[in-house]
Formats: C-alpha cells, structure tokens, sequence
C-alpha cells in the first residue's frame, strides 16, 4: 500500500459538512469520489471508506496527534540529544515530559528510543567482517586482493 495524501484543509471541511449532515463513511466517500472524479474539485484525493472511519476516530481521539509540521520537524538528533534521552529514560522520566524537553512529540521520542535501544545492541562489524566484505566486492568488481 502506498503512502496515502495529507487530508488538505478543503477535504476536512467537506468531511466534517458530511458528519454533521448524519451521512455514513461509505457515502462520505462517494462523495469524495463524485468531487474528484467528476467535478476535478481542487485538492480533493479518493478517499475509502476505511479512510473515512480513520478520519472519524481521529478526530474522536481525546488528543490526536499534532497535524502539520511539529516545530522540529526534520531536525536531526544530536549526540548530546540521545545522551539525554538515555538518561532521562533511565531516571524514569515520561514519554510526555521528553516530548515536552526535547520540543517534540512523543511518537518521534518513542521511535528515537526504540531506535537507540536497537543500535545499543546490535553489535559492531569486526574488522574480520569487513574485510571479507571488501575482498568480494573486489573479487565482483573484477580485483583480486587477498
């Protein structure tokens, strides 16, 4: 399945128009499909049925995750940064509070966490490793070099 567009700010009006009319995901998107479709309304995508429900419990979350661009964004983690996370983590300190720390959500600490926790573990090619990596893609490439 491929990634599936961003709901643009016309689509979320027409849904909620829709809700509020009584009307069920299914018909919801038939509607979606008769502006795409048909009337090449702007900024509208086929939307499912299952797309529907999901945007219906979304917004029926108590606090749905941010929509938009949280302010770090593409911010790459500094070395300092995962220090910290590893230390707070180890105090016991919340998903929450770290989001709140560190300026990001909470989803993005949770993946940086479970991310560190994989590298702690994974060990370190050994120098054996890699030089019998070499030596094949010198022997691919057409060199030999023993």
């Amino acid at each position: 399945m491929g990634k599936r567009p961003r709901w643009s700010p016309e689509e979320k009006k027409f849904f909620n128009e829709c809700v509020d009319k009584g009307m069920t995901d299914a018909q919801i998107s038939s509607e979606f499909h008769i502006k795409t479709k048909f009337e090449k309304a702007k900024g509208f995508h086929m939307r499912t049925p299952d797309a529907m429900g999901r945007r219906r419990r979304f917004l029926a979350m108590e606090h749905p995750p941010v929509e938009g661009k949280p302010l770090n964004h593409r911010r790459s983690w500094s070395p300092e940064d995962d220090d910290l996370l590893r230390t707070y983590k180890d105090r016991g300190i919340s998903k929450e509070e770290m989001a709140e720390i560190f300026n990001r959500t909470e989803r993005a600490i949770d993946t940086r966490i479970r991310y560190l926790e994989n590298k702690d573990t994974t060990p370190s090619p050994g120098l054996h490793q890699l030089k019998g990596f070499f030596n094949h893609i010198f022997r691919r490439f057409g060199h030999n070099r023993g």
